[in-house]
């Protein structure tokens, strides 16, 4: 389902493939294929997990689609609620700890989350019963990481900075986000050649292929 891939055991590259991926090297830079980073040329893994709980998230709590939630379980109270959806959200991100870099990852989802949670509360697009639950699941994460005492200190100073901004947000004031949202690197086509040797490279691969046909073999074209 898609609340799995909001865990960190699904958004944490395990260590040997974090080995196998090492920092670019001199004279490489960063092109548009690479993996969002704020590390400069080290592979930034938790990062990548941001984008990819971003781009969850951003389909999960669209100001449209959650209109479209509280529409239909007006209609038909056997339907997914707000309350249910924020509830199914926070067990999966913010009531789990972790260690180590599934820790870090899972602080890092869970700013995403809220920060969507906070871009809703001040929205425009929705109406007030999606605002109410919003709300409301504010309220809830807020009673939840007041009460973790015993989490190590990464957590604490994560729960700190976040029941600043929910606070903030209580009261009306406007609320920064920590973070500007991070991209999902581009899907195919992959690779890019200037227009004008793209051109030739097909033009030369039409003239040495003739007709096509499933029995030619393939032509090997140098560019």
């Amino acid at each position: 389902s898609l609340l799995d891939t909001l865990t960190p055991e699904f958004l944490t590259l395990p260590e040997e493939v974090l080995g196998a991926i090492p920092p670019k090297a001199y004279g490489h830079r960063r092109t548009r294929e690479s993996a969002p980073a704020r590390t400069g040329a080290l592979f930034d893994p938790i990062s990548l997990a941001e984008a990819g709980a971003e781009h969850t998230l951003g389909s999960l709590l669209h100001p449209e689609r959650l209109s479209r939630v509280a529409l239909q379980y007006a209609l038909d109270p056997q339907q997914l609620s707000l309350t249910e959806l924020f509830d199914r959200l926070q067990d999966t991100i913010l009531l789990p700890e972790h260690a180590g870099l599934t820790a870090a990852v899972d602080r890092r989802v869970g700013s995403v989350l809220l920060t969507h949670y906070h871009r809703l509360l001040g929205s425009a697009d929705v109406g007030p019963d999606v605002r109410s639950g919003v709300r409301q699941a504010l309220e809830k994460a807020r009673r939840l990481m007041r009460a973790r005492r015993r989490s190590d200190e990464a957590y604490l100073n994560f729960y700190a900075y976040e029941l600043w901004r929910i606070e903030k947000a209580m009261r009306g004031e406007p609320v920064s986000e920590p973070m500007q949202p991070v991209p999902v690197p581009p899907g195919s086509p992959v690779g890019w050649f200037p227009p004008r040797r793209c051109c030739r490279l097909w033009q030369a691969f039409l003239r040495s292929a003739g007709p096509l046909s499933c029995s030619r073999k393939p032509v090997l074209v140098r560019s």
